[in-house]
């Protein structure tokens, strides 16, 4: 929350500065770039006005534009500008830096995104296997025909590049996410199993992926297991309902030999901290509810 009231106030703060340059007829080069500059530091989202700003500085400072330490600059104004649907600015400034540079990979890369993004999916893949039959493992073009083919829906293309992506960028995490729900949108649990243990290994410590996999594991009816990440999940964020109603569920569904009373009372006493906690907001009569398994688990043992 703080970052984003920084953000918020930087942007209000830049609205202004650019506000009374609008009045004047020509802005210095160092001006305007500070005002990108300041932009592309705190990562704000403001398409609007990085295109504003970029086109005044365009028309008056093209050459600087192009100076290869403002590519940077040049590339977060395309961007707005495909972001704005201002597609003929996309395009005038693919065409300046193919014009400089040549078919460079950048400038191969620009022309795939603004081709998506006016609907020629199939040119922008065949632009971005150009790319990739020079440089194989190029990580932004592998990433944007990730998205190419996830957007027009040919999931079994996008999980092949995907894979071939996670040979090369293996930490990647967001990667190994988005396989996982594309597995899991196939209904092929035991690969979407795969990617969230490698999640899990890389970040154990990480609640959303020991729940994910808890889940997947109690759809395959191997309550030991799940249990076992439900539980640790329970303990990674005390304060999480749906953790201990899930080990609560999971602890319900064991044979009595494998009954563990202290996890079913952690399960317990965690739904009611965080029903407590919540007071005046829920409906349901959540004593009483949980007094039938506490009941239930009593007799049990």
């Amino acid at each position: 929350n703080q970052t984003k009231m920084g953000e918020i106030l930087h942007l209000d703060q830049i609205e202004k500065e650019w506000k009374k340059l609008q009045g004047k007829e020509r802005i210095s080069f160092d001006t305007g770039k500070k005002l990108l500059d300041q932009l592309h530091k705190y990562c704000i989202e403001a398409s609007g006005l990085v295109l504003s700003i970029g086109i005044k500085l365009i028309l008056q400072h093209g050459k600087k534009m192009m100076d290869p330490n403002n590519h940077f600059l040049l590339q977060d104004v395309f961007m707005a500008a495909l972001k704005c649907n201002c597609y003929d600015w996309s395009e005038a400034i693919y065409e300046m830096i193919q014009k400089e540079y040549g078919h460079i990979p950048k400038s191969l890369r620009m022309m795939g995104m603004l081709k998506n993004c006016i609907g020629e999916s199939e040119n922008a893949t065949k632009i971005l296997k150009i790319i990739l039959e020079e440089i194989p493992s190029d990580q932004q073009t592998l990433r944007m025909l990730i998205i190419t083919f996830k957007q027009t829906n040919q999931l079994d293309k996008a999980v092949e590049v995907l894979n071939r992506y996670l040979q090369c960028f293996q930490t990647d995490l967001e990667a190994w996410q988005e396989l996982a729900d594309i597995y899991l949108s196939k209904q092929q649990i035991e690969k979407a199993k795969y990617c969230y243990e490698e999640l899990i290994l890389a970040q154990p410590q990480n609640y959303y992926y020991q729940m994910k996999f808890g889940e997947l594991l109690y759809t395959d009816g191997l309550f030991g297991e799940a249990r076992k990440y439900f539980s640790q999940a329970a303990l990674l964020n005390p304060s999480s309902s749906k953790a201990h109603w899930c080990l609560l569920m999971v602890c319900q569904k064991m044979p009595k030999s494998a009954q563990t009373p202290e996890l079913t009372k952690l399960a317990i006493e965690g739904i009611k901290k965080a029903y407590r906690q919540s007071k005046g907001k829920k409906s349901i009569n959540i004593e009483k509810l949980l007094s039938i398994y506490e009941t239930s688990d009593q007799l049990a043992s």
